[in-house]
């Protein structure tokens, strides 16, 4: 799988994010499973939305401490971090 490529294109920044489309017989068995954390609840509903459409079971989290009790109690195959007031510290 390929890591989210990061881009500023004319004078914002662009994200591009590269999420494998499962196929039926992929999941026949059992989906896998990934964690959204985003502090924003809106970006993240969308991105469990794609992850549900591409065919995984998708999991939402708006804090870092949800996600780490979500983490503890349940396997994840793919984790997505998007909360940005950590990143400005």
């Amino acid at each position: 799988m390929r890591a989210a490529r990061e881009s500023t294109a004319h004078s914002g920044r662009r994200r591009e994010l590269v999420i494998p489309i499962l196929t039926d017989l992929q999941t026949a068995n059992e989906k896998p499973t990934a964690l959204v954390v985003d502090d924003s609840t809106d970006i993240a509903i969308m991105l469990v939305m794609i992850l549900q459409h591409a065919g995984y079971d998708a999991v939402m989290s708006i804090s870092a401490p949800e996600a780490l009790k979500l983490a503890h109690t349940q396997h994840f195959e793919m984790f997505m971090e998007l909360i940005e007031k950590f990143r400005s510290q």
